[in-house]
């Protein structure tokens, strides 16, 4: 009995510790060159698997998340040579993908939502939002264990983040 409570208490720790993962993280790239490194406010988290995930604000429900993306073709099973040769070159993982995001009164163009991104970062549940959804090319910076570092290429601009 006592192995089934420790095992149903890890699992339960388990869950928690990858349903919710903050995002430390964010900057904007715009006319060729990204901006400085901010801290996300109101708090974003991330949720879902690391080739279709959702960035939403703490407190909020998933669902009415601020971004979603999706990746084709991920692979996460990578041979540990290649992960070796691809951190010490510094070269990162790339994918084609779509990139999902509302836009509002507060931020009415792609480029005034690229510039807020993370700072009030609209969702579902702002006045008159509108979701609009663009192809994407998504770099991911090389991982020892999982992915922690994206960079969204879309419209001739990008967001980045990390966890």
């Amino acid at each position: 009995m006592r192995k089934l409570t420790i095992l149903f208490f890890l699992t339960v720790l388990a869950i928690g510790a990858y349903a919710q993962i903050p995002i430390d993280g964010v900057s904007s790239y715009i006319k060729g060159y990204w901006g400085e490194w901010k801290t996300p406010l109101p708090f974003l988290l991330a949720n879902g698997k690391y080739d279709d995930l959702v960035l939403y604000t703490r407190g909020d429900h998933p669902s009415d998340f601020c971004v979603h993306l999706k990746i084709e073709g991920f692979r996460n099973q990578i041979d540990k040579k290649e992960k070796k040769r691809r951190i010490k070159k510094e070269e990162s993982y790339q994918y084609n993908g779509t990139i999902e995001f509302y836009l509002s009164d507060t931020d009415p163009t792609v480029l005034s939502w690229v510039k807020s991104f993370g700072i009030m970062t609209p969702n579902s549940k702002f006045k008159d939002s509108r979701i609009v959804s663009f192809p994407a090319i998504i770099k991911i910076k090389p991982y020892k264990e999982n992915p922690e570092f994206y960079m969204v290429y879309f419209e001739n601009m990008g967001i980045a983040f990390t966890f």
